[in-house]
């Protein structure tokens, strides 16, 4: 794995300065307000009192909306309904009218109020009472009955604020009033809709911290050195839970702090020149730093990543809020840290622009979070301790056992150094595999021999509410029921699963579902397993709850396990019959976003994708005469691309200075002309250039081999799944860039193809632009080298585990198929693994734990 980074490019840093969206704003500052406030959240659903813009005498104003827009409707339904549950309402009308002014409003906003139905809560309340009274009457066990109550009992729950209270009470009261009716082995048998892909419960809900992000900010206060392993799946925000850790910038307490330092220094010179003066001395320097130390404390950090992707990510949130920040990648010594503007504190303007024109690096007063790579790490540390105390800073390092699943790896050394020469007391190890405290007690010891440290601690989670199911090689659902055919085994695998909880993610919730409702059915249970007993309210019922409760039933059904297992196994059915021929036949299967495919061997996978799409001979020869034809223009473009640069006065491109006498004679014969001469070549030049790229070859695909276009889709008979299989949307000028490269021809026919490659190129450009199509989910699918396991933070819905990953270390694998599945929570996921050995891996205890040795080898 080659984790050498290099220092920020010009378009990176520009990169770092995009405006992220609205919403995205809004997490990253509930994030950033949440070490303050834990329970912080918000909720943009609007009631129609926020949707009309009512900021005085609301009580009024329900009234008057309520006898408007809902009475009328309500009492419909408490007439058609519920006669013998609740009264109509014969309350005589509101007498306290609205200003006029008030009515004005109103009025203006009426019409679009009729076009805001879904968008307005109380509404969408009434269609579900609706819907839910119609259903329940028709068929009380019906699913869409069930969806409907749930749902219901879901959205009064979230923080919307001022939904009508008469809207709420009469809801309130028709789920009091059913919730002894709803059959709570019906919720779980329709959990996966109810709940899972519950669209109006993802639409509606509370946007606030996992309960991971509440404890970290809540116990890093805690004083004193720490040491936390802070453990929790991919893509449940823990990479910017830094973004709460780091204080608000406050110069009032920098200059108090420096002001104070200063006097202290004088006084301390006062005492050596008088020594009568020491006690008087003494004690106004006591007094001050009492000052000193009831000043604010500043709460900075260090963040350690390996993949600069990761850091980049982190350090645009930043700029986002305003957090002060400064870059270590590619560091020996703290002069290669690059400052950004925001963080300058000395630096010299623009006379003309007025802007920042250079900056002093090495003055990092400012800096509130310092991004590293890991070998930038010392360098890093040093240069914030050189503005902070060792207290105020926390070394938060992102996945520390990269490198570590390797007997022996070059960064090994530098690990082990930084460990070793690390002065920061508080430290953060984040990622979604760590091991245990007590499989690690050298490193730990180690820490607390160095720093006389009290407080270590774990902050584990294991956030299931998104599954992202495993298939097999054949794509059946993998479970431990379904796998293991002898309880020893099975019971094995459970107690593994119950210490590693972040596996239940992968369960499939219809196949546990299906699995509940069969044992409660047709097993002799002991009374405090089944479903009535083991759920004390519907309340209790949630994916978490459902897959800690297949747990417990795995295992009390050991005297009938046999039957299960082989009535299970009669009734085994293959979510899709294929998923291997991803170019063709199969790729309908790959909804909703793009695809990862993870080997070792990519060139092999890339190779075999354009051998199964069996693109005709004729076809794949005009395409590659037009890359031949391209890459021949795009070589005397270069080289009168060079010739302008020479002209121009440009610098040689590093590395090849001196190296070509013939530049070097167009140099000085291009000096020897005069500037008119000079300009006139020049322009010929550019009228050569331009003619050339004129004749450049539009390079394009037939649609029929572009993955689930409608043309695809119609030639393999799937086009049913048009609009919900997922299509590449490559550029043109993205194709364009690619087909100038020089990168192998295969590459170029695979990105018409919507496929990109994810490797060690030796072109930076491919890659940098396959990382811009991956970002904005362009892509149809990515093939990626397991040095990007680490590195690639983003949204895939598929992930495939090639047959040639199987040295990969149970938790290296489970930080693979942590790349499926990130940010969205209602899409259909899956993990899709090419050899069944990977099961075992995932769901047996590891007798490999090469990682925990070297921890303990490296950090001892």
């Amino acid at each position: 794995m080659d984790l050498t980074q290099q220092k920020l490019t010009s378009e990176e840093w520009d990169a770092l300065e995009r405006p992220v969206s609205k919403g995205e704003q809004r997490i990253l500052e509930m994030i950033r307000d949440g070490y303050n406030n834990i329970d912080i959240l918000f909720n943009d659903t609007q009631s129609l009192i926020n949707f009309v813009k009512i900021s005085e005498n609301k009580d009024m104003h329900h009234q008057y909306f309520y006898e408007k827009y809902f009475k009328k409707e309500m009492d419909t339904l408490k007439k058609k309904y519920l006669t013998d549950i609740l009264k109509v309402d014969k309350k005589k009308k509101n007498t306290n009218s609205l200003k006029k002014r008030e009515l004005i409003r109103i009025a203006n906003v009426d019409k679009k109020i009729d076009s805001m139905r879904k968008q307005i809560v109380e509404f969408v309340l009434l269609d579900l009472l609706k819907q839910f009274l119609k259903s329940n009457k028709k068929s009380p066990d019906d699913k869409k009955t069930y969806y409907q109550f749930y749902t219901m009992g879901q959205i009064l729950k979230y923080d919307i604020r001022n939904v009508n209270p008469q809207v709420v009470a009469l809801i309130t009261n028709v789920l009091d009033h059913f919730t002894p009716k709803i059959k709570k082995n019906q919720l779980i048998k329709y959990a996966y809709e109810l709940i899972e892909k519950n669209k109006d419960i993802h639409k509606y809900r509370d946007i606030k911290l996992y309960e991971h992000q509440k404890r970290l900010l809540t116990d890093w206060k805690t004083p004193g050195p720490k040491l936390y392993l802070y453990q929790a799946p991919t893509g449940t925000g823990k990479t910017l839970t830094p973004l709460g850790l780091v204080s608000p910038h406050n110069p009032d307490t920098d200059r108090s702090k420096k002001n104070i330092n200063e006097k202290i220094m004088e006084l301390s010179f006062i005492e050596e020149e008088d020594p009568a003066k020491i006690e008087l001395v003494k004690s106004k320097i006591d007094k001050l730093q009492k000052e000193l130390k009831n000043l604010p404390k500043k709460r900075r950090i260090v963040f350690v990543c390996a993949a600069k992707h990761v850091g980049l990510q982190l350090a645009k949130s930043c700029i986002a809020l305003d957090i002060k920040i400064a870059v270590a990648f590619g560091c020996s010594d703290p002069a290669g840290i690059r400052l950004h503007y925001f963080a300058a504190k000395d630096f010299v303007k623009n006379r003309r622009t007025g802007g920042i024109f250079r900056v002093d690096n090495s003055v990092g007063d400012n800096v509130q979070i310092i991004i590293s790579d890991i070998q930038s790490y010392v360098p890093a540390m040093r240069y914030m301790l050189a503005f902070n105390e060792p207290e105020e800073l926390t070394w938060y390092w992102d996945e520390p056992t990269i490198t570590l699943d390797y007997e022996d790896h070059k960064y090994h050394e530098i690990l082990k150094q930084n460990w070793q020469e690390n002065l920061i007391p508080n430290i953060i190890l984040s990622s979604a595999t760590l091991p245990k405290q007590e499989d690690i007690a050298p490193c730990i010891q180690s820490f607390i021999g160095k720093f006389n440290a009290t407080n270590i601690d774990s902050i584990l989670s294991h956030d299931c509410a998104k599954t992202i199911p495993l298939l097999d090689m054949n794509g059946f659902a993998v479970l431990p029921h379904l796998v293991y055919g002898e309880f020893s085994v099975l019971k094995e695998s459970i107690k593994h699963i119950k210490n590693y909880q972040t596996l239940l993610r992968h369960f499939d919730l219809k196949e546990v579902t299906r699995f509940i409702i069969y044992v409660n059915k047709h097993v002799e249970l002991k009374d405090r397993y089944k479903i009535d007993n083991y759920f004390e309210s519907i309340t209790d019922i949630n994916v978490i709850s459902i897959k800690q409760y297949y747990l417990k039933l795995l295992i009390a059904v050991k005297n009938d396990y046999t039957k299960v297992y082989d009535y299970f196994q009669s009734k085994k059915k293959a979510v899709y019959d294929s998923t291997i021929k991803l170019t063709t036949s199969d790729a309908y299967t790959l909804t909703d976003g793009p695809t990862i495919y993870m080997a070792d061997d990519v060139k092999k996978i890339a190779k075999f994708c354009l051998k199964l799409a069996a693109i005709p001979a004729a076809v794949l020869s005009i395409i590659m005469d037009g890359i031949t034809s391209n890459d021949l223009l795009r070589q005397e473009i270069d080289l009168i691309d060079r010739e302008l640069m020479v002209m121009d006065n440009l610098d040689e491109p590093s590395g090849k200075k001196g190296k070509n006498t013939d530049r070097s004679q167009k140099s000085k014969k291009a000096s020897r002309n005069t500037p008119s001469e000079m300009e006139t070549k020049k322009k010929d030049l550019q009228r050569k250039m331009d003619g050339l790229r004129g004749n450049l070859i539009k390079i394009e695909l037939d649609k029929e081999f572009v993955p689930n276009t409608m043309d695809h889709l119609k030639k393999f008979y799937k086009d049913e799944w048009l609009g919900r299989s997922f299509t590449p949307d490559i550029p043109e000028s993205a194709v364009e860039k690619i087909m100038l490269l020089e990168v192998d021809a295969i590459w170029k026919v695979l990105l018409l193809m919507g496929i990109g490659v994810f490797t060690n190129h030796t072109s930076r450009d491919y890659v940098a632009i396959m990382k811009d199509l991956a970002q904005n989910q362009q892509l149809y699918l990515i093939i990626a080298s397991t040095d990007y396991i680490y590195g690639t933070n983003y949204q895939f819905c598929h992930g495939y585990i090639g047959k040639d990953l199987k040295s990969l270390t149970q938790n290296k694998l489970i930080q693979a198929i942590g790349r499926t599945g990130r940010q969205h929570t209602n899409m259909d996921y899956s993990i899709r693994l090419r050899d069944d050995e990977f099961i075992n891996t995932l769901f047996m205890p590891s007798t490999n734990k090469i990682e925990v040795a070297n921890m303990n080898r490296l950090f001892a």
